[in-house]
């Protein structure tokens, strides 16, 4: 989600592109490294609040290696952020552009049920904006249940939070979601997902019936969340699947 906007809500899965290269190399034994560039990509794109600085190139990379029953990894990425196109209410004398920095590790596990986690810190070079900081961690879990056709069960916990400090307190944000999803047969299956924003206290609930063809899908869902859908941090009062209703789309593939 460094780079995308996918809605775990959404059926189809769709989500804005960046532009960019990726070089990724495997070693003996399953390690690998990835190195990658970006550029052209002025909108804000995943949870960023400050769009990056238009003409100014973006660069990182990632090294992963086979742990135990699965694997970790360590991630950095580094761009100049806009700061007069920032979504924030940024001081006018901010600079013209910012530095920012993001550091990651994660982790996943096959142990019966699969588990993972994600850590993120992201230094953004502020000269006058007090929170240079936000980090997040992700808690996740799935399992399938031997159920009828098999019922499919994914679970995670996420807390972020921005301050003035590497690991300092600050505004913090707590959504933990769940998510089941069982085959009805060959054509039909249900999807239910239910997220809770700890901080405001509201509840998102949709449920999905698909049915699949060679060319085409159809899909049912009936959802109830807030008036201002908050999902994403970065998207105030979206507008997808806001308060309660029933969608019905039919998808051509061709």
């Amino acid at each position: 989600m460094w780079f995308d906007r996918i809605d775990p809500n959404d059926p189809l899965q769709l989500t804005d592109g960046v532009y960019g290269a990726l070089a990724r190399y495997t070693f003996v034994g399953n390690a690998n490294i990835w190195i990658w560039g970006l550029l052209g990509n002025t909108d804000a794109k995943g949870w960023e609040f400050v769009p990056t600085k238009s003409r100014t190139p973006e660069f990182g990379g990632r090294f992963q290696v086979p742990l135990l029953s699965g694997e970790a990894a360590f991630s950095f990425h580094h761009r100049l952020m806009d700061p007069s196109r920032s979504l924030l209410p940024l001081p006018a004398e901010e600079a013209e552009r910012v530095p920012e920095n993001r550091f990651a590790l994660d982790g996943k596990w096959d142990i019966g049920a699969g588990v993972w986690f994600e850590g993120v810190l992201v230094h953004q070079d502020f000269r006058l904006y007090p929170f240079r900081y936000q980090q997040f961690l992700n808690l996740g879990a799935d399992y399938t249940f031997g159920l009828g056709n098999g019922l499919h069960v994914i679970a995670e916990h996420l807390i972020s939070s921005s301050s003035d400090k590497a690991l300092g307190g600050g505004e913090s944000l707590r959504f933990t979601a769940v998510s089941a999803d069982y085959p009805l047969g060959l054509l039909d299956r249900i999807r239910a997902i239910v997220f809770h924003n700890w901080k405001s206290g509201d509840w998102y609930r949709l449920i999905t019936w698909q049915r699949t063809y060679d060319k085409w899908s159809f899909f049912a869902i009936g959802f109830w969340n807030p008036d201002r859908y908050q999902i994403y941090a970065s998207q105030q009062g979206q507008a997808l699947f806001a308060g309660k209703g029933l969608q019905i789309m039919a998808v051509f593939n061709y």
